[in-house]
């Protein structure tokens, strides 16, 4: 019993990475669902023009990226620890690391994608005009 109280007490500060982590994730589920009930979950050029959907989608992206941060943030420091505690927390994160990156996938990728290669599609042809 004693082993298992000193070993959540070691873990315990990577708890803390843990539920902000989580707390992210929902944060984000929610903004990626009315974002989605807002714009719609396709991707499609005619919404780049609508007020806010660029601003959005970067917004989304980027708390996905610091979700995915924060989550490999705590694998890192629960890989140090190797400890129970430590492997339960390994386990939950990459779960969410996997949820996370299912939430994201469209339209938000998508729409990356569309931007990017729209950009370069017009960088390309604006430098070969001569």
């Amino acid at each position: 019993m004693n082993e298992i109280v000193e070993d959540f007490s070691i873990a315990a500060w990577n708890f803390i990475t843990l539920i902000i982590s989580i707390t992210l994730f929902f944060f984000l589920k929610h903004s990626a669902n009315s974002f989605v009930s807002q714009y719609g979950s396709d991707v499609n050029v005619r919404n780049l023009f609508k007020q806010g959907y660029v601003s959005d989608t970067a917004t989304i992206l980027s708390l996905t990226l610091i979700t995915i941060i924060f989550f490999v943030l705590t694998i890192f420091i629960a890989l140090r620890m190797l400890s129970i505690t430590a492997l339960i927390q390994i386990v939950v994160s990459l779960i969410f690391i996997f949820l996370t990156f299912s939430i994201s996938v469209l339209p938000f990728l998508g729409t990356l994608l569309l931007i990017i290669v729209g950009g370069l599609g017009v960088f390309f042809v604006l430098n070969n005009i001569d």
